[in-house]
């Protein structure tokens, strides 16, 4: 195999540094999902780097001390007969991944560097490891290990292979030595806080599945890696200095998010995970994601843990990253965003404050950056606003960037509340829910010209159709359904309203008004409620 030359970046200090003064005040900053890195393979010429240079402009702009690259730098679709031809002819999989990986990484280094960035933190994401999924015995999953040794070489070794983590965290060293991940996991204390980089990818062979959506690879921590996590985060736990720990991994835990042009891949088991349990029981401050490139901040209610999935692609409309200001016990997060969906100007969408100084944790958050409501309604679609070939306004916790709707083929009619939409034989809006209720539903009747108020309640995934509540004017509709199957809803589908997912079948005919999505389960006296106010405001049963 050619010699190959990597960038390296400087190690970051082994033990906490004396920060006691109030006025000092330094910053970093965050972006997952670059995604930039397989340019540098397909492009033959001289690449046009004008946006790209902008971002990084603006985010050098605020001086930052180091930056976390959380995941998804690269495409990572290194393995295909053509770039096997191209940049590896007659070589092995470890060959082609190599030197891949040397032209991406260092494309993206250099870049970063040419603006001042000469710390880079980098995170593996799944795109890291050839994107997903890894089935057994494939070629993806046979190059799984030598993916993580070209990240490593890239953010982790210098330039002879030794590891730039390898100090101490009070007793604990800074990696899991002696595991798979000890190049891919690490932590370090720079001046009052304390930055841990999980490998989430657990893997043990290319022929052993672990999971059966992702194949070989599964996303959680276990064993060693495990205990070395909880054994860090202990330890950083008990040196005075550090104020804030914050626990950089690429899948988010908490939903819901809010998610654009993504597969929506999350740690598995969520908040019932490995790695979420022992960030509870460590009390983490930030928990940063990306993955789905948009950006939702929530808090976990158990342990006020703040998770803050944020970054994507740089010619996504929902682009953003974020500055971390950190004082004496106070950090202050900034989210960046476009000004102006195509053109690369950014401003300060939205603030969030953790604050220590008076002995215990205060949080708050404003604009982009309050904490959605995570029980709460995240979309509703009143209508009332809607003019022909418009958007459709979401007025609901996930707001209007996102998820507002596009209508075909609809019209704005009297509603019970305002306006509503009327839908015939060929007319959709593409951004909510399905309509539920079909003719084969025995006994219901409600194509009477009347306005119905209807509701389904789900209790959540795994659950089958025999375990959806549906609702008819404020009551519960008795059902015989008895479907074994697994209903989970589709992390990467569209919200469909007026049709099936295919926009074909089952058509609906007739006018909606008021629809709302919770993040949570409704209770029967909880939708028997918004029936009555829907009564009470504006007579439901009025003819239509």
């Amino acid at each position: 195999m050619n010699k190959i030359t990597l960038f390296c970046f400087l190690a970051f200090c082994l033990t906490a540094k004396s920060f006691s003064q109030s006025s000092d005040k330094w910053t970093f900053i965050s972006h997952p999902d670059w995604h930039t890195g397989d340019g540098e393979l397909r492009d033959q010429g001289p690449r046009d780097l004008t946006n790209q240079h902008k971002i990084l402009g603006d985010m050098a702009s605020f001086n930052p001390e180091f930056l976390l690259l959380t995941g998804d730098m690269v495409g990572g679709n290194w393995l295909s007969d053509e770039y096997w031809q191209k940049y590896a002819p007659g070589g092995s999989l470890e060959d082609l991944v190599t030197t891949c990986g040397e032209i991406c990484y260092n494309g993206i280094n250099l870049r970063f560097r040419e603006f001042g960035f000469n710390r880079l933190i980098g995170c593996l994401g799944d795109h890291e490891l050839g994107d997903q999924n890894w089935d057994p015995d494939s070629r993806k999953s046979n190059a799984v290990k030598y993916f993580k040794e070209a990240f490593s070489r890239a953010y982790t070794l210098d330039s002879a292979g030794n590891s730039l983590y390898d100090g101490f965290i009070g007793q604990i060293p800074q990696r899991p030595v002696a595991t798979p991940y000890e190049h891919t996991s690490n932590a370090f204390i720079h001046k009052n806080v304390m930055v841990v980089t999980i490998d989430i990818y657990t893997f043990e062979s290319p022929s052993e599945r672990l999971d059966s959506v992702r194949g070989t690879v599964s996303l959680d921590i276990t064993g060693d890696h495990y205990k070395w996590l909880d054994n860090v985060l202990s330890a950083g736990n008990q040196i005075d200095s550090v104020d804030f720990i914050v626990v950089q991994c690429h899948h988010p835990v908490l939903l819901p998010i809010r998610k654009h042009q993504t597969s929506h891949i999350t740690v598995l088991n969520e908040e019932n995970s490995n790695l979420w349990k022992l960030l509870r029981k460590h009390e983490v401050d930030l928990y940063y994601a990306g993955e789905v490139h948009a950006l939702t901040p929530s808090v976990d209610e158990g342990n006020g843990i703040i998770q803050i999935v944020h970054g994507s692609f740089l010619g996504s409309p929902t682009h953003n990253y974020l500055v971390a200001e950190v004082e004496k016990g106070r950090l202050t997060l900034l989210s960046r965003e476009k000004v102006i969906e195509n053109e690369y100007q950014y401003k300060t969408t939205g603030k969030l404050v953790i604050d220590k100084r008076s002995g215990k944790k205060e949080v708050s958050g404003s604009g982009a950056l309050e904490p959605i409501d995570r029980k709460g309604l995240l979309i509703h679609y009143s209508f009332d606003d809607y003019l022909a070939g418009q958007r459709i306004a979401n007025t609901g916790a996930f707001g209007p960037n996102l998820y507002y709707g596009t209508g075909e083929g609809i019209e704005a009619v009297d509603g019970v509340f305002g306006q509503a939409l009327e839908f015939r034989a060929n007319s959709y809006t593409k951004s909510f829910g399905l309509n539920p209720f079909h003719a084969d539903m025995e006994g219901l009747q409600i194509a009477d010209n009347r306005w119905h108020h209807l509701a389904v309640s789900f209790p959540g995934e795994g659950h089958t159709l025999k375990d959806i509540s549906f609702f008819v004017d404020g009551k519960e509709y008795s059902h015989d359904f008895t479907g074994r199957q697994s209903m989970n809803t589709d992390p990467g589908g569209f919200i469909i309203l007026g049709a099936a997912n295919n926009l074909q079948s089952d058509r609906f005919s007739g006018s909606m008004d008021d629809v709302g999505l919770w993040s949570s389960q409704l209770t029967g006296t909880m939708i028997e409620a918004l029936y009555i106010e829907g009564i009470s405001r504006n007579g439901l049963h009025h003819e239509k």
